[in-house]
């Protein structure tokens, strides 16, 4: 499922996140990941994970603020949740992580 602030669209297709402008459907950014969840927004950063990673964006220009490798080789995508301004992860060994 795509993900909107209202400005932006969010969608994570086809092993990439692409951020589309709301008023004319133009492309402002991509990053290639792989297969991945859906994009997953907090107040001031889009959250996408895949596999093996999951990687926290700037909404404006799609910059890797921070990523994290979960160590999985196998097994399901999981999505973070955030809850009260956290980020809960759970990681390879089931472990939740919070950022």
């Amino acid at each position: 499922s795509p993900a909107t602030d209202g400005e932006r669209l969010y969608v994570h297709s086809g092993g990439r996140v692409t951020a589309l402008d709301c008023a004319d459907g133009s492309e402002l950014w991509h990053q290639n990941f792989g297969l991945g969840n859906p994009p997953l927004l907090t107040d001031d950063s889009i959250l996408v994970s895949t596999l093996d990673e999951l990687r926290c964006l700037a909404p404006e220009n799609g910059d890797i603020r921070w990523s994290y490798h979960t160590g999985a080789t196998s097994g399901g995508i999981l999505q973070p949740v955030v809850l009260d301004g956290a980020i809960l992860f759970p990681s390879a060994g089931l472990d939740l992580l919070t950022f």
